[in-house]
């Protein structure tokens, strides 16, 4: 039989699971926010990755006539 001890575990290890998931959906809900926002003052507009090192970082890449963006929700 399951003791209580175990069942707590279990039950934080998948609360920690879902955070995780939920996190990276609201991730990509924020990048697709900034790629509309662009959008209309950009001739091209895309999702990426910014790399440091071994760190990669989802990004929203823009380019205007004159500039070049790079966005995220952590980098504003």
């Amino acid at each position: 039989m399951l003791s209580l001890g175990n069942i707590t575990v279990a039950g934080l290890v998948l609360a920690a699971v879902l955070l995780w998931v939920f996190f990276r959906t609201r991730a990509k809900d924020h990048l697709s926010a900034i790629m509309e926002r662009r959008r209309s003052s950009s001739k091209l507009v895309s999702r990426a990755e910014y790399m440091e090192s071994l760190d990669r970082m989802p990004v929203a890449l823009a380019l205007t006539g004159d500039t070049f963006y790079y966005e995220n929700s952590d980098l504003e």
